[in-house]
């Protein structure tokens, strides 16, 4: 019976989504545990006199900014394990894009820009008409295991087991699929990240000599160990994804191009980095948004990408790299038939 399962290729796929779900379970809970130690030493520094050890000012002015600071990064993690990514667009999310923008903001968006917000208002159907009219016919597939079809745009995730637009990866920290809908909460949660864990750390150098310290001094060296390792690898995670949303590209993206070779994004809206932050927060403020994502609307769904009229990858490989691969012949003089 086992080995009957063992050649289903339906239960391997299932199995291994299981398993890579649950190998990222310890991590989780050393996050947790050390969460769980932070809160007790953060109350019993409060609750403690250490006037003579620190300067009470720093006290009063940091731990309030630490507390505030780590309810923040707790707020996005639990946001980004419930809210998962926008699916099939059935009915318009958006009015159409006279009605939500002015005639002066509409002339200063880029022009592929502006065209991707004309198209926010319309639906899969409308895809379907528009790959037919334009003979985009393969483009729009059909998922075997979703069972609905699945736009030039969208992604299926394996172990969510759903197709998202824009899919960027499977985050197994928060068991989701971090896309469209909720990317600018995951960069958020990055950037927190960045702020909260190198917090612990100087908070424990600070308080070291600290009746809250000595008492769990093991504990705290484990914290000690936790948020080094964590600040240094999530800010060298977190300046990637940065730089790929500034250049308006995905991580899967990225792994594809890693695998073929250079390539340009797979939708080059030719446009800035504060356009892509726009795409993604709806709004051109960087520090605000990235802080305080909640207050902005992501402008579209994802989906609008398919309305893009597009080259195929082997004439953006020649076209792009065409002059460099020229210079690095001439260099060495390499003879080409």
């Amino acid at each position: 019976m086992l080995a009957e399962k063992l050649n289903d290729e339906k239960f391997l796929r299932y199995a291994m989504g299981r398993l890579y779900r649950y190998m990222w379970i310890p991590c989780r809970i050393i996050l947790y545990f050390g969460t769980v130690l932070h809160v007790m030493f953060f109350i019993n520094l409060v609750k403690e006199d250490t006037d003579s050890i620190a300067n009470p000012i720093i006290k009063k002015i940091w731990l309030p900014i630490y507390a505030i600071s780590t309810l923040h990064f707790h707020v996005f993690y639990h946001i980004l394990v419930y809210m998962s990514g926008n699916q099939h667009v059935t009915t318009p999310k958006f009015p159409p894009m006279e009605k939500r923008f002015s005639k002066e903001q509409i002339k200063g968006f880029k022009p592929l820009v502006r065209e991707l917000l004309s198209h926010s208002h319309k639906t899969e159907e409308d895809v379907k008409k528009f790959c037919i009219e334009n003979d985009y016919e393969k483009e729009m597939r059909y998922c075997e295991k979703c069972k609905a079809d699945k736009p030039y745009s969208m992604s299926h995730c394996s172990t969510c087991k759903r197709c998202t637009y824009r899919l960027d990866h499977h985050c197994p920290w928060v068991n989701n699929c971090v896309s469209m809908e909720n990317n600018k909460i995951f960069l958020s949660f990055l950037v927190w990240c960045v702020i909260v864990f190198p917090q612990n750390y100087w908070l424990l150098w600070y308080f070291e000599e600290s009746e809250a310290y000595k008492s769990h001094c093991h504990l705290n060296a484990f914290i000690y160990w936790q948020s080094s390792m964590i600040a240094y690898s999530v800010s060298c995670y977190c300046g990637m994804e940065m730089y790929l949303n500034f250049s308006g590209r995905t991580f899967l993206e990225l792994l594809s191009q890693i695998s073929r070779g250079p390539a340009i994004p797979k939708f080059d809206l030719e446009a800035t980095w504060r356009d892509y932050h726009f795409i993604n927060f709806g709004t051109y403020n960087l520090f605000p948004s990235l802080l305080f994502p909640y207050f902005y609307t992501t402008p579209i769904t994802g989906q609008e990408y398919c309305f893009i009229e597009r080259k195929t990858e082997k004439e953006d490989f020649i076209q792009k790299h065409s002059e460099m691969l020229k210079k690095v012949f001439e260099k060495y003089n390499i003879k080409t038939a």
